[in-house]
């Protein structure tokens, strides 16, 4: 009786440590941002009560700046994964050799390992299609509507506006 022995690769600790302190970091970041997002769209709702023009202006660079840093963070995710799984394909083994991973895990080999790179493929590029998809809608749809809003606010303006009476002519007597 023979016995097969697995393969695994041991957990790399100094990874993992580098691990945690990015998702904190990340963690931090994102509340910074929550935070200053959530002023900045306080401030430009009290600007539009003043000059609509200026803030819908503002917002849809507030929202096209959002929509590409989430078009690079889909994008990044997606690459990485396609990058991986075709290191997987070349490799024939899951994770492939080289990789450091935060927990001791057993290698996959043959034709798991390759049904799981091509799940990964289908995953990548499905993540890439829906994010950019979702994304264009997103911009189409608030550049719409601002414009729409923009619209409104100049026929509001127009219809609530006082009609100044004329300025007086500089009489002929004044000296």
């Amino acid at each position: 009786m023979e016995e097969t022995q697995e393969k695994v690769i041991k957990a790399d600790a100094a990874l993992k440590k580098k691990i945690i302190i990015f998702y904190v970091v990340v963690a931090i970041v994102g509340v910074i941002l929550f935070k200053l997002s959530y002023d900045y769209l306080q401030e430009m709702r009290i600007l539009a009560q003043e000059d609509i023009d200026t803030a819908a202006g503002r917002m849809l660079l507030f929202i096209h700046v959002w929509l590409v840093i989430s078009m690079v963070a889909v994008l990044g995710v997606g690459g990485y994964l396609l990058w991986f799984a075709l290191r997987v394909l070349k490799s024939g083994q899951m994770p492939p050799p080289g990789t450091r991973v935060i927990r001791d895990m057993r290698v996959i080999e043959g034709e798991k390992a390759t049904k799981r790179a091509k799940v990964l493929i289908i995953a990548s590029v499905l993540l890439v299609v829906i994010g950019l998809a979702v994304t264009w809608q997103t911009f189409s749809a608030f550049s719409g509507r601002m414009q729409i809003l923009k619209e409104g606010m100049a026929e509001q303006k127009a219809t609530f506006m006082v009609p100044m009476p004329p300025e007086p002519s500089p009489s002929k007597g004044a000296k």
